[in-house]
């Protein structure tokens, strides 16, 4: 096999290649004569790799067995509540002490929208748990057996990224109490980069263990009853991801209508715009939750069946 052809494989899943691949290549040879492969059917092959590699873990088809395709679900809606949570800590940041600058009389529709928002992330966050829970009752059960999943790399990724996070935490905090309140919120240069940077890390923590906890999830096996519950789960977070963003984008429109100076830390009754940048981003973040959500809640309706069995 030369390099050319391990490259047009590698795309494919290994089980997929070991029963197709010789005749597939063939067909390639036949094709082209001998010459190079075209970049048009470089780019079909990559793109018909791809999809199998999501169809056989049940994220796209219906030819999947139900187990898979819940399973899939809410790995799906999983990552959503990772990129949610990006988004949420983002919005409280733009949200501190929102209330005491503005008027009581001007807080009705803000305030049940925040109320959404926490209610949300609650709900959310139980689910999740929950459904962490079920998992965890599968990886005891492996454990016990004699079969614990191993997470590699991706492990020693999580618990790095998470001690860097939480050095950087204590030195941030030490810092931000020698500063006055106009330095933390973007007086100082210096500090600002430092608290973007110390964001990412957070982001870093949450995509490292989100990966952990996708390896472990392929590698357990759950029962019935644990099936139902990260089920279950998986529909419970993803409706919640949606009401919490539509949530952020009904606070964003009352505040920006009733007391846009709140998004910018001006004083009360400055004109100035309903726009600001860090909410559009939450906002953004929070739509790609909102995207993978629903993607889950797709598969996970497709594997409603589970119940009957």
């Amino acid at each position: 096999m030369n390099p050319e052809q391990r490259r047009l494989l590698r795309w494919y899943p290994a089980g997929w290649v070991e029963r197709y691949g010789v005749e597939m290549l063939a067909m390639i040879d036949d094709s082209c004569g001998g010459r190079p492969v075209p970049g048009r059917l470089r780019r079909q092959l990559l793109r018909f790799g791809l999809e199998e590699r999501l169809r056989r873990r049940g994220l796209i088809g219906g030819d999947r067995p139900d187990s898979q395709r819940a399973r899939a679900g809410a790995s799906l809606v999983l990552c959503g509540w990772a990129v949610l949570v990006v988004s949420g800590s983002m919005f409280a940041k733009v949200t501190e002490h929102w209330s005491s600058a503005v008027p009581a009389g001007r807080r009705g529709s803000a305030d049940a929208a925040f109320s959404v928002v926490y209610g949300s992330a609650a709900l959310g966050g139980l689910a999740v748990v929950a459904g962490a829970a079920a998992g965890l009752v599968a990886l005891h059960r492996a454990w016990r057996r004699g079969r614990a999943p191993r997470v590699g790399r991706a492990g020693f990724l999580a618990l790095a990224a998470s001690a860097t996070w939480a050095a950087a935490t204590v030195a941030l905090a030490s810092w931000a109490h020698g500063l006055s309140p106009a330095q933390r919120n973007g007086g100082s240069g210096l500090y600002l980069a430092a608290f973007l940077g110390w964001g990412l890390l957070f982001v870093a923590v949450l995509g490292t263990w989100t990966a952990v906890a996708l390896r472990l999830e392929r590698q357990l096996d759950l029962g019935r009853l644990e099936l139902r519950t990260v089920w279950t789960a998986g529909v419970v977070a993803a409706i919640a991801t949606v009401s919490l963003v539509a949530a952020i984008l009904a606070w964003w429109v009352s505040v920006a209508r009733d007391a846009p100076w709140v998004l910018h830390g001006a004083t009360a009754g400055a004109a100035v715009s309903g726009f600001a940048w860090n909410l559009a981003i939450s906002a953004l973040v929070g739509l790609v939750a909102v995207t993978l959500a629903g993607a889950g809640l797709e598969r996970l309706y497709s594997a409603r069946r589970i119940w009957r069995s």
